[in-house]
């Protein structure tokens, strides 16, 4: 079996706060948002109901972590997660539960979930080389955003056939963007998703996300449900998505945003 598949990695930022400054009784309010959520972002389609016209994704989630992966390597699976990483990460940061991530490509291999005893029932259990280099991507960036590996992006460039949704056409239409990201070793120029377009156009939301959101609710969605900017990079990590946000603006300057 061909086990090739793209993978998405995704962490909320400063979710030990949430989990340290929240009480018991209130974080499983808080995590079903972020699992409804990803849910609904990802438009799941039972195996059987996959087709070239509507590919499907799959997701497990651990504390925090967040895996999506696709059932095939085909380009239209690579468009279907690039939309449903969009959609996440506008909803979650909405939510006041901000995100980074890394989608890459290669060995995705998925062990479907087991139940030993009435007690005890085993998760899906995904791993592989491109879990592990979505991981490492991701936890290397400084800012709430998400980067497409080289792997991910050669491999899609090699299989996709139709020209209408090559790189340079998603780049052109603003779904993806060339953007200066900085990680711990310095700033790496990235083709990363633009989960902060100010028009999101999908089926699962409607209404304006990311981009029109002034400084104060950007710094609010960082500091929600307890999450401290004393620690660690976080600031630097708030001012590198503010300075994001506002690169997005400048790409829809007919855009109307609140004072």
């Amino acid at each position: 079996m061909d086990n090739n598949k793209y993978v998405a990695m995704m962490d909320v930022l400063g979710f030990s706060d949430v989990v340290c400054k929240n009480s018991p009784s209130d974080l499983p309010g808080i995590v079903n948002q972020l699992r409804n959520s990803t849910i609904m972002s990802i438009g799941y389609f039972p195996p059987n109901e996959i087709s070239r016209d509507r590919t499907g994704l799959d997701v497990t989630m651990l504390s925090d972590t967040i895996a999506i992966w696709t059932f095939d390597d085909s380009a239209e699976s690579l468009q279907h997660l690039i939309l449903a990483i969009t959609g996440l990460m506008s909803f979650a940061f909405k939510m006041g539960l901000p995100l980074r991530g890394a989608i890459s490509f290669g060995a995705v291999v998925v062990l479907p979930p087991e139940q030993f005893t009435p007690s005890i029932f085993w998760n899906k259990m995904v791993f592989g080389r491109a879990v592990i280099e979505a991981h490492k991507v991701e936890k290397a960036q400084c800012w709430s955003g998400c980067i497409i590996t080289q792997s991910a992006l050669e491999h899609y460039s090699e299989i996709n056939t139709n020209p209408q949704n090559s790189i340079e056409k998603l780049l052109a239409a603003k779904r993806l963007l060339q953007y200066p990201v900085k990680c711990k070793k310095g700033i790496v120029d990235s083709i990363v998703v633009n989960w902060a377009c100010p028009f999101f156009d999908f089926d699962i939301g409607g209404g304006r996300f990311g981009s029109d959101l002034p400084d104060r609710d950007i710094r609010n969605a960082f500091e929600c449900h307890g999450k401290s900017l004393q620690k660690s990079n976080a600031a630097e990590i708030l001012q590198n998505t503010i300075d994001f946000i506002h690169y997005v603006k400048k790409l829809y300057p007919d855009a109307i945003y609140p004072d």
